[in-house]
């Protein structure tokens, strides 16, 4: 029986690191595979460095064969899973030799030949093993070689698909590559989706801001999940030679938990072990290759191995979960994966605006996740409420589309983008329709250049009073916005004495409409005060007014609050995304009462109010009654 969740790990000897097919230890593997099991890893990722295992026809060798099959059968005997990947040209910096392909011309029929030839054989080696949990094509081939378009790539990928699932038809198959929003266009979620069993994020991101850092981890997870496909977080790590142990370990406990309550199927960090051959390659000239580990090169395990070993614990006290339908949504532009003619809007700062307003819905207690432009009229129904975060366009039918959803009782929440670098562009055309505005720019300038917003509520807009503000501060010179004056919308907020906010009525519901792209301003904030500023108000406002209802609540922005049903009550978990002690409530519904909690600590409990403390860069759970 398949675990409920693959906690594993991206394998490599920590005593022959790289070299380890050539270098060949069988006692040093069996010790790291004993070690794997007792830290509680229930799957490996490991990788055929192509030139230890092939021939210059794309046949694999019998030494190469008996060394898999060992590898495998020994981690049986620990009770793990192993994930091989194909073809490994690019590893830790530095492309190494693929026999059959010394040009890596990866995507040429000659090429694809010789490696269904490779995989075939692989397949056949390992598939009647029963701790073989899926295979992997690659590890991150675009590094070998990009395609040159997006169809090239998934040709490539079908063929050596559909050669695998002739041969092993049950088991997954992913790419090995990032397959993610931050990813080129041809590893987009939405261009592969129909041709993997599920979709691998390699995530090394990086921020200023702690709280979007992490949370951005949980975006990906659920961008892939609302395609209706698994995930698996193949790659996530930092070097404890750039990175403090604890927050190291903190932060693969957050990824986890975050990963778990999203219905992820399993998450592998990068990676086993540090390594203590200085004088390899690509080591020599890439130092933080050697201290990704959760165990030290001499094997004494990190902090981030006893995380491994308390969340290996707590899955085998849980039961199934069932996750919850999400009644709210952030809106994917399709130019977010497919390309238009003269269409060459900054994708990087759209991306980003998407992570921003996903850390504001999860520290707004919504239970958001994604939809794209092509959803249908009755698609859009499973939502009351839409976020357009930043958006610089969408498409004329998207908005028309829109604009009946919300007469039939949608919320719309949408805030304006523009770029200096591309005045020539609207991003919408029925303004007045749909939000209640007309445009008052003058004919041919650039547009509003923005430095700093003090927001000003002009009345009370739960869970605003009037009078109060929030301050923005805007870091990149080329973000900047258009005039709109009310044609019959409500001005909610100003800026400067000017309109900002706007809210009105259309049919059964509303549109919400901010002049300022105050999602993309805040993606680019270095030092942002999520607490003392409360940014997430205006997405908590957006709930409010849609009715939308949380089982389970906590509006510190910093926590992210996700619940899934057990057979007998709720499973809920609070995940600190900050490096501060949080002392905060949670809101339980009335009546519930908590059997259980893990790894942190309730200070007091009142009625459906229960007040927490939760360490940093940490995670909690509860189980309700």
């Amino acid at each position: 029986m398949l675990p409920k969740f693959f906690l594993g790990a991206n394998y490599w000897s920590r005593v022959s690191n790289i070299q380890m097919w050539r270098d060949w230890n069988e006692k040093a593997i069996e010790d790291d595979l004993r070690k794997a099991g007792s830290i509680g890893l229930n799957s490996l990722r490991i990788f055929l460095l192509t030139k230890d295992f092939s021939d210059e026809k794309g046949n694999l060798t019998r030494e190469g064969r008996e060394k898999l099959k060992f590898f495998v059968k020994t981690a049986s005997t620990y009770k793990i899973y192993v994930f091989p990947s194909f073809i490994v040209g690019h590893m830790s910096g530095k492309n190494w030799p693929i026999p059959w392909d010394p040009d890596n011309s990866i995507y040429d029929p000659d090429a694809i030949e010789k490696t269904t030839r490779f995989v075939s054989q692989v397949v056949n080696t390992l598939k009647n093993y029963d701790n073989l949990g899926g295979w992997i094509l690659s590890n991150e081939i675009s590094n070998v070689r990009k395609p040159k378009s997006p169809e090239e790539f998934r040709s490539w990928l079908r063929t050596l698909y559909l050669t695998i699932k002739k041969l092993d038809p049950e088991r997954p198959v992913s790419i090995g590559d990032s397959v993610s929003y931050t990813s080129d266009e041809y590893l987009m979620p939405e261009n592969v989706t129909n041709i993997v069993d599920y979709l691998s994020p390699h995530l090394y991101l990086y921020d200023f801001d702690p709280v979007r850092h992490t949370m951005s981890y949980a975006s990906v997870i659920e961008y892939g999940r609302s395609l209706g496909k698994d995930v698996i977080l193949e790659e996530f790590g930092y070097p404890t030679s750039l990175y403090d142990e604890e927050s190291h370990a903190g932060f693969i406990e957050v990824v986890l938990s975050s990963a778990l309550m999203l219905g992820a199927k399993g998450a592998f960090v990068w990676c086993f072990s540090d390594f203590p051959r200085e004088e390899d390659e690509p080591y020599l000239w890439e130092p933080h290759e050697l201290r990704f580990g959760l165990l030290r090169h001499d094997g004494s395990e990190k902090p981030a191995a006893k995380v491994i070993k308390k969340f290996s614990e707590f899955l085998n006290e849980i039961g199934e979960l069932k996750f919850l339908e999400r009644r709210a949504a952030i809106i994917v532009p399709e130019y977010m994966y497919r390309s238009f003619p003269f269409h060459n809007m900054p994708r990087n700062c759209e991306m980003r605006a998407l992570m921003e307003a996903y850390t504001q819905a999860k520290g707004s207690s919504i239970l958001i996740t994604f939809v794209r432009e092509e959803a249908s009229d009755e698609e859009l129904l499973r939502y009351k409420l839409i976020f357009i975060p930043s958006i610089s366009r969408l498409k004329t039918t998207t908005w028309r589309k829109l604009l009946r959803w919300v007469e039939r009782g949608g919320i719309l929440y949408y805030s304006h983008s523009r770029y200096a670098t591309w005045p020539h562009m609207s991003a919408s055309h029925i303004w007045e329709e749909l939000f209640g505005i007309k445009p008052s720019l003058k004919a041919g300038l650039v547009g509003e250049f923005i430095e700093r917003i003090e927001l000003n509520f002009s009345k009370d807009v739960y869970p605003f009073k009037r009078g109060e503000k929030i301050t923005y501060v805007n870091k990149k010179w080329e973000i900047i916005t258009s005039s709109f004056k009310p044609v019959d919308a409500e001005i909610l907020a100003t800026s400067d004495g000017e309109p900002a906010l706007f809210l009105v009525k259309r049919g059964k519901g509303y549109s919400i409409f901010s002049k300022y792209p105050f999602e993309l301003i805040l993606s680019w904030t270095d030092r942002l005060d999520r607490v003392g500023e409360g940014y997430h108000r205006l997405y908590v406002a957006a709930k409010a007014l849609s009715g939308i209802d949380s089982l389970f609540s906590c509006y510190d922005p910093r926590i992210e609050v996700e619940y899934a049903r057990l057979d007998e009550g709720f499973l809920v978990s609070l995940i600190n995304h900050s490096y501060d002690k949080v002392i905060t409530s949670l809101i339980a519904p009335k009546g519930s009462e908590v059997e259980w909690v893990k790894w942190g600590e309730i200070k007091d409990s009142k009625e459906r109010e229960i007040k927490i403390i939760i360490r940093p860069k940490s995670s909690m759970f509860l189980k309700f009654k």
